[in-house]
């Protein structure tokens, strides 16, 4: 199933995301010794992740509505 690739995939990149952040958390640094610089460089950073796992996301989803599509028709004409 091609579909549980891409699934695996983009829970591995939200995981990884998830890595960095706890590091960032108890790493003991605080959002007022960021630089505002360092702050917005880190926003525009995940706000591009979130564009590409929604891209992704649609994808899957698309896929899923078409297998779905096919199994209402095949029904459909099964029961005439």
């Amino acid at each position: 199933m091609p579909e549980s690739i891409d699934i695996f995939n983009i829970h591995q990149t939200v995981m990884d995301n998830y890595k960095h952040l706890d590091f960032v958390v108890t790493s003991g640094t605080s959002s007022a010794n960021i630089t505002e610089q360092t702050k917005a460089s880190f926003l525009e950073n995940e706000l591009e992740n979130i564009s590409e796992l929604n891209n992704k996301f649609d994808k899957i989803a698309l896929k899923r509505a078409e297998i779905l599509v096919h199994a209402h028709e095949r029904f459909r004409k099964v029961m005439g």
